[in-house]
């Protein structure tokens, strides 16, 4: 204990029962959906990987030991994927090497399939320009931009949203009268049923 002192601090525990406000704010929304972050590379990240998890947010990121090579190529179509050396779904930049433009990830058709309603900037970014793309929440510390053309978690061919009556964490159950598609990554041996 004293070796390791001065380099784990102690802290205010009350601290793990702080809710930052756009965190809040992204709780109260309704309905099924995902949000991500497009980061500002000179900028500390907005919400690292799995952050999410800890306010039940769902992220189209992710920090696993083992990703799944589906997932990762179809993020692969959407942007550059620069932390995959880290187990990482990456988030979006807003600056990458190689002269790739977020504008064309965020007006992807397969984002709006991702069921990505929120998109996280610092307050630097401004995505006013950027088609289908409204702000619906700024504070002090960041941005929240809402994707107007996001699909939701689960809808029929004509595009009507399904209700979700309850997510398990094992299984998912739907209120429907037709054929729907869900928003899911695919796993063989995944079984659906209709009761």
């Amino acid at each position: 204990l004293i070796a390791s002192w001065s380099f784990n601090p102690a802290s205010d525990p009350a601290l793990l029962n702080f809710t930052p406000p756009s965190i809040a704010w992204m709780q109260s929304q309704p309905g099924e959906w995902r949000y991500t972050t497009l980061d500002d590379p000179t900028q500390p990240p907005l919400m690292n990987a799995n952050m999410g998890w800890r306010y039940r947010l769902d992220d189209i990121r992710g920090y696993e030991s083992i990703i799944s090579r589906q997932y990762v190529e179809y993020m692969r179509t959407l942007a550059p994927q620069v932390q995959l050396e880290y187990n990482r779904i990456a988030p979006f930049y807003t600056t990458y090497g190689d002269g790739f433009d977020y504008r064309d990830a965020l007006t992807s058709p397969r984002l709006d399939a991702l069921n990505v309603r929120y998109v996280m900037t610092h307050l630097s970014t401004d995505l006013s320009d950027v088609d289908g793309y409204a702000l619906v929440y700024e504070d002090e510390a960041v941005r929240i931009w809402e994707n107007v053309n996001a699909l939701p978690r689960a809808y029929t061919a004509s595009g009507d949203a399904v209700e979700m009556i309850a997510d398990t964490g094992r299984e998912l159950f739907f209120r429907a009268s037709a054929d729907f598609t869900v928003s899911m990554t695919y796993y063989p041996g995944w079984r659906a049923f209709v009761r």
